[in-house]
């Protein structure tokens, strides 16, 4: 009897152990990351766009065996518009979620507090939305990569594309915040540099989250300039730009700046005519150059029932290329992965690119064009587009090292 009860005891302890390894091993075959963003607030529609693209490029990854032999779960958490949460939450992630990597960001005050934390507990952050100078540059690390052109990439870009318009007078909308600050003001000093003279006879700035612009149009109405410079984006553009096209400002003046895909899409046919916009990733333009590209804006309407923004392409391609660094470096150790993604080169929808190594930044081009509505999309695209490549705009790996410097 006793015999009987010692082998059935040895049975059951079998068992244990076997499903105990078995969880064990189940356990080591999913590698987490995590998307952090601004799922609520003024980045809401570029922070779901940007989400959805990492989702379709990790249900990829799976479909297609996993990496390593593990299986990518994605989890989210949103921040919204506040820098103190995305920094508690980057950290709650790290610590208690395990994950791998983490992915997305939100307003550039808000990717720059979450950086803050990758770098203090050494994980790989991947940013897609927020796209601060800071991030890479005067706050910029070992372990931060960024998947967009840079704030002063995109305002070189506008003083190159501004340089061949015939306008001399501006006048300036934006939130008041690093940001659309340093647009701005690298904007003003470098069509400077170029021997150019403008005269911004208006600067208006607005809290981030602002809804109503009614006393502001009265006052851009009355500085008459020949061009509009709106800095503002997300939630804030597209209330400035219903208001102030049923204000008839648009009738009065020209108008560019960051009217991106979200917006455009949001507007539908109410986006104005004339306005000059911008995209890290106008799908029409890609799908039409890069076969990638078409798939991935297939895929991405097929199962949204949306064209990618933007911030689709940039989250996407970062899903990719962290799965590349992961191969690369035959590993999941985040040393060795930054190691990878240090140099980076990878073939997305947006063609062949790298990552510079001495500051992980996308060699990503800033594309600026009209937006064009069409019927058969329901909203204003880029068309024509200008594209402008970051090696043109971005700062040079001397200049990029004396600001690290200062640090």
């Amino acid at each position: 009897m006793r015999k009987r009860r010692f082998v059935i005891t040895l049975s059951l302890l079998a068992v244990g152990l076997v499903t105990l390894f078995s969880g064990l091993a189940l356990a080591e075959e999913t590698a987490k990351i995590a998307f952090v963003g601004a799922f609520t607030g003024p980045a809401f529609k570029m922070t779901k766009d940007a989400e959805q693209a990492a989702v379709l490029a990790v249900e990829e990854i799976n479909a297609a065996g996993g990496l390593l032999g593990s299986k990518v779960e994605m989890i989210q958490r949103d921040g919204g518009n506040r820098p103190e949460l995305h920094a508690r939450l980057a950290r709650e992630v790290i610590e208690q979620e395990k994950i791998k990597a983490i992915f997305g960001g939100g307003a550039s005050s808000c990717t720059l507090a979450a950086s803050a934390v990758a770098k203090e507990l050494k994980v790989p952050f991947l940013v897609s939305v927020g796209n601060s100078a800071a991030i890479v540059w005067n706050s910029g690390h070992r372990y931060v990569f960024l998947f967009e052109s840079n704030s002063v990439m995109e305002a070189n870009a506008w003083i190159e594309w501004a340089a061949k318009q015939p306008w001399r007078t501006y006048s300036w909308i934006g939130p008041d915040y690093e940001w659309s600050r340093t647009i701005l003001s690298n904007f003003k000093a470098k069509v400077a540099a170029k021997g150019i003279k403008l005269t911004f006879e208006k600067e208006l700035w607005h809290k981030l989250g602002e809804t109503t612009f009614t006393s502001y149009i009265p006052v851009l109405k009355a500085s008459k300039p020949e061009v509009l410079f709106i800095g503002s984006w997300g939630g804030d553009m597209n209330a400035f730009i219903l208001q102030a096209s049923n204000a008839g400002l648009f009738k009065r003046m020209k108008a560019f700046g960051m009217i991106a895909e979200d917006s455009a899409i949001a507007l539908g046919d109410k986006m104005p005519e004339g306005l000059y916009g911008f995209s890290r990733g106008p799908f029409n333009y890609c799908a039409g150059k890069y076969p990638a590209a078409k798939e991935f804006v297939d895929k991405y309407y097929k199962k949204f029932n949306m064209y990618p923004g933007g911030f689709s392409f940039c989250a996407y391609d970062s899903i990719i290329a962290w799965a590349a660094a992961v191969k690369k470096a035959g590993s999941f150790d985040a040393e060795k992965t930054v190691d990878a993604l240090q140099g980076l080169k990878f073939s997305g929808p947006r063609g062949d690119q790298y990552i510079r190594a001495v500051d992980g930044q996308l060699n990503c081009p800033a594309c600026i064009g009209l937006r064009t509505y069409k019927k058969e999309y329901g909203f204003a695209v880029l068309d024509p587009v200008s594209v402008v490549p970051a090696e043109s705009i971005w700062l040079s790996e001397a200049e990029v090292k004396a600001i690290r410097a200062k640090q």
